[in-house]
């Protein structure tokens, strides 16, 4: 029995190194990437979650792994946080993305890296299990990503705690919804970008032969002629 708790210690203390050095790698991979520089970090044992506002880049840490995973702003569908699986705030893209319209109802859960699960609803109206911000993504293979801000596995409702969790949450949920949005702008302005029209040219010489064939037959006087000659002039030509 005791050697079972011995051999049971040593494989805990190999997982527990093995997810520092996978963390401390994913650390350093964001460091070499010179075009992040977050100006909002939620970073601790279990996940991450830094946002470029400026650059409009995300990126987020699972553990025990720690595979990075990149989302630029045009990527976002949605951000919503859910509080013992409810919703309580959500903010979607308004335009299409990949052909899918995006608005109303999250998609099912059919994927993807979810950490800190929504869970049940919980019959204790006093306790909160799980407070997190879910990302639907425009990425086949990560579609939602969800982020727990909870640092404990239950907090009293309304307490200090519950508070602060509940407030970073939000923070980050306006932060990327901001980024949405002004990704969305871009979108709309590059769309509605007017597209100039080409203009047929008109070849001088053909112009002024048949101009001066008007003329010959008396169709046009010298006056006339010389007047549609100088307009003529004055076109642009092939």
């Amino acid at each position: 029995m005791f050697a079972l708790m011995v051999w049971g210690f040593i494989e805990q203390s190999k997982d527990r190194s093995a997810a520092r050095d996978a963390k401390g790698k994913f650390l350093e991979q964001l460091k070499s990437d010179r075009n992040f520089a977050p100006s909002q970090v939620h970073d601790d044992k279990n996940t991450y979650l830094g946002v470029d506002s400026e650059r409009g880049k995300i990126y987020v840490g699972i553990a025990p792994q720690w595979k990075s995973i990149m989302v630029p702003a045009e990527k976002i569908m949605s951000v919503s946080i859910y509080e013992d699986g409810q919703s309580i705030t959500h903010a979607s893209r308004l335009r299409q993305i990949g052909g899918a319209l995006v608005g109303n109802a999250l998609a099912p859960n059919k994927g993807g890296a979810v950490i800190g699960a929504l869970g049940a609803k919980n019959t204790t109206v006093d306790v909160i299990k799980s407070l997190v911000l879910r990302l639907e993504v425009d990425d086949p293979k990560n579609p939602i990503l969800g982020i727990s801000f909870l640092r404990f596995n239950q907090v009293k409702r309304g307490d200090v705690l519950h508070q602060q969790a509940s407030a970073e949450a939000r923070a980050f949920s306006s932060l990327i919804t901001a980024i949405m949005r002004r990704s969305e702008q871009k979108d709309a302005s590059h769309l509605e970008t007017p597209i100039p029209l080409s203009i047929p040219r008109v070849n001088r010489l053909d112009e002024l032969s048949k101009l001066a064939e008007l003329r010959d037959k008396g169709v046009l006087s010298e006056v006339e002629f010389a007047q549609e000659k100088a307009r003529l002039l004055n076109s642009p030509s092939e």
